[in-house]
């Protein structure tokens, strides 16, 4: 049996502007009622980081281990590996819990066995503003993640047992999170997200350069192969190509023409809806979607 309830992993690296506010948030959110143990990892912090994290971890159930830098994915794993806890939550190091996040998602994990992914809604602050929405049920969230990722990755819990024999992938240095959502994907994980706002999602444009940009799509389009030849197997280069064209908008190496590109859409919309892990509605409104804004795009 784990020792705690909860365990809240955050990775660190030069995030001393936000990481009080982040880590306040953090412990003004833990509930006596729930036992709630915090993770940190400093991946080689070259500022003041470690020394305020540090500050927080005066108690037992509060550990930091200082790393050298090696990336999100490896950091998040390490973390993972210090936890004894039934759920993992995970955090971004700028953002900020709603009072009420951890009780609720606790809750809503608890009430409800068969799931092992659960997000929630999160409001931008920072550069940008608004709100990221995601879909509720499995099978929603499963047909959009074969087109783009279908959770906020802070906001999210996971059963502590899945990430036994399943973590992060090392090797991606960017959208690790939606490497690990089409892992858990096929090996069938029950997903869900509540439509409850428990994250302040802070967005910003610092130390974004090129080449992330550049990995960005690189790996997410990975990651998207991967589940799509699952769902829809057989499927050729150049198919692979234009979905992944048609998923993000970036550089179509493929030369085929209009009713070929129609009859890849008609070959994976057919395989995706046969699916039982799909909603067939919900796979025809993203086709339709994606299909619009490349539309625009070409215009």
């Amino acid at each position: 049996m784990s020792k705690y309830n909860l365990a809240i992993i955050l990775s660190i690296y030069n995030d001393e502007k936000y990481l009080v506010e982040s880590l306040d948030s953090i412990r003004n959110s833990i509930v006596d009622t729930i036992s709630t143990q915090v993770v940190i990892i400093d991946d080689g912090s070259t500022d003041s980081s470690y020394e305020i994290a540090s500050a927080y971890c005066s108690e037992e159930s509060w550990k930091i281990i200082k790393t050298k830098n090696s990336g999100l994915a490896t950091a998040l794993n390490i973390a993972i590996s210090y936890c004894d806890a039934k759920y993992i939550v995970r955090m971004d190091s700028d953002d900020i819990c709603i009072l009420g996040r951890f009780e609720k998602l606790f809750g809503i994990m608890e009430a409800n066995p068969d799931i092992d992914v659960l997000g929630s809604y999160v409001q931008v602050i920072g550069e940008r503003s608004g709100l990221i929405t995601h879909p509720l049920d499995d099978k929603k969230i499963k047909s959009k993640l074969v087109f783009e990722p279908s959770f906020v990755h802070p906001s999210v819990i996971i059963r502590s047992e899945i990430l036994e024999d399943q973590s992060y992938n090392s090797s991606y240095s960017v959208a690790q999170d939606y490497r690990l959502w089409v892992d858990l994907a096929i090996n069938n994980a029950k997903m869900a997200n509540t439509d409850e706002v428990l994250l302040k999602y802070r967005v910003s444009n610092d130390n974004v350069t090129s080449k992330r940009r550049k990995d960005q799509i690189l790996f997410a389009r990975e990651a998207r192969t991967i589940l799509i030849q699952y769902y829809v197997p057989n499927l050729s280069d150049e198919e692979v190509e234009f979905f992944n064209y048609l998923c993000d908008g970036h550089q179509n190496g493929s030369q085929t023409s209009l009713l070929e590109k129609l009859e890849i859409i008609k070959k994976i919309f057919k395989g995706l809806v046969l699916s039982k892990d799909m909603d067939g509605i919900f796979i025809t409104k993203m086709f339709i979607r994606k299909c619009i804004a490349r539309t625009i795009q070409a215009l």
